[in-house]
């Protein structure tokens, strides 16, 4: 993801109770990295 960042669009949005950050990408392997740092993340922080 950092070395293709510029390929990256990042977008937030205000919802009910607060904020959602939408990325995307038209690169495949950058949708592929996304998809995976977002499964990490959730993983992580099943807890908190």
């Amino acid at each position: 993801m950092n070395e293709k960042k510029d390929s990256i669009e990042y977008d937030i949005k205000q919802i009910n109770n607060g904020y959602i950050l939408l990325m995307s990408t038209r690169d495949w392997e950058v949708l592929n990295a996304i998809k995976d740092f977002m499964t990490f993340q959730g993983s992580e922080h099943v807890m908190h």
